[in-house]
């Protein structure tokens, strides 16, 4: 309420200095109200319609100056919005049809410059970023609905950079991504909610390079691989969190080729398998942790074809035929 006060003293005291500069003025089109000057711009106090919604505010040789306010369709007031010679200056406010305040944004000769606030019914505050020249310049922060900062990043030119961290609801950090130039650049790292960190990648204009590292939540190791040139390549490997394999796999060019194997978390085989430019190609093989078959068969172009056997703990066989992968009864 207080800043509300604040901006009516300011859209008060333009008025009256604009009333002291009238000059000699006739009436606009029989209006009792809007007048315009011996040139006919509009000149002085103004009252103008837009549907059902009203605006007032002067005119100084028909550009508009000083405060102007407006007006929702029920008399509640919208905007308050200060002008210099036809261009938004100074402070601009927005106000819902309610009564709650909604927004606040700053301008300079007619280009946004300045910290702009949204907020929500009630005045919570859910956004605050920086403008310069009518760009974003310096920080931006975006808060959820119990006021925590979710998003806390900066930018220069209209451009993310520097630093940028995301948190939960709670307030823990989730996220920690570094930019130049609005790209990724450097080390980047997700976190679960205990602090831990989740994942690390390591990027260079904007493409992942390097080591991938994946973690459980007791810091110890989930899974790692290499970036070339921003696409999976070689041996990528996926732990349990006993440390025993789970999964050995290969990439080339983003895309799974060759054989790969999968275990239990004891660290027994599961599944032997084989992919050729991402699709499974040839003999799959699927044990029981006790190391008895479970399911034998072969796949082509990635679709299950010919015989599949299928084993039952008691060593029960069934047998199943497939062509392009569809069963054949």
């Amino acid at each position: 309420m207080k800043k509300i006060a604040v901006i009516f003293m300011v859209m008060f005291c333009a008025i009256q200095m604009n009333a002291q500069t009238q000059t000699t003025l006739r009436i606009y089109k029989g209006d009792t109200i809007n007048k315009i000057n011996s040139k006919g711009q509009k000149q002085g106090l103004w009252e103008e319609s837009a549907g059902n919604a009203l605006s007032r505010g002067y005119y100084i040789d028909g550009l508009k100056d000083g405060s102007w306010v407006l007006y929702h369709a029920n008399n509640v007031l919208n905007k308050v919005e200060t002008y210099r010679n036809g261009k938004k200056n100074g402070v601009c406010v927005t106000i819902d049809d309610k009564g709650y305040y909604q927004s606040e944004e700053y301008y300079t000769d007619g280009i946004q410059d300045g910290v702009f606030k949204k907020y929500a019914p009630g005045g919570r505050l859910t956004s605050e970023i920086n403008y310069k020249n009518g760009m974003f310049w310096g920080a931006k922060k975006i808060f959820y609905e119990n006021g925590k900062l979710m998003e806390d990043s900066y930018f220069e030119n209209n451009v993310k950079t520097g630093v940028s961290y995301w948190y939960d609801m709670q307030g823990k950090p989730v996220a920690e991504y570094n930019y130049v130039n609005g790209g990724f650049e450097g080390v980047q790292k997700t976190f679960y909610a205990k602090d831990t960190i989740q994942t690390l990648d390591t990027y260079k204009n904007d493409v992942p390079i390097g080591e991938h590292k994946e973690f459980f939540k007791s810091g110890k190791v989930k899974g790692t691989g290499q970036y070339v040139n921003g696409v999976k390549s070689g041996k990528w490997t996926e732990f349990a969190e006993n440390g025993k394999i789970t999964k050995l796999s290969n990439y080339v060019n983003d895309l799974l080729e060759g054989a790969e194997k999968t275990s239990y978390e004891s660290g027994k085989p599961w599944e032997e398998l084989n992919y050729k430019n991402d699709k499974l190609e040839g003999k799959y093989k699927e044990l029981y942790e006790n190391g008895k078959p479970k399911t034998i068969g072969t796949y082509l172009a990635g679709l299950k074809e010919g015989e599949w056997k299928t084993y039952g703990e008691d060593g029960k066989e069934t047998i199943t035929k497939f062509e392009k992968g569809k069963e054949i009864k």
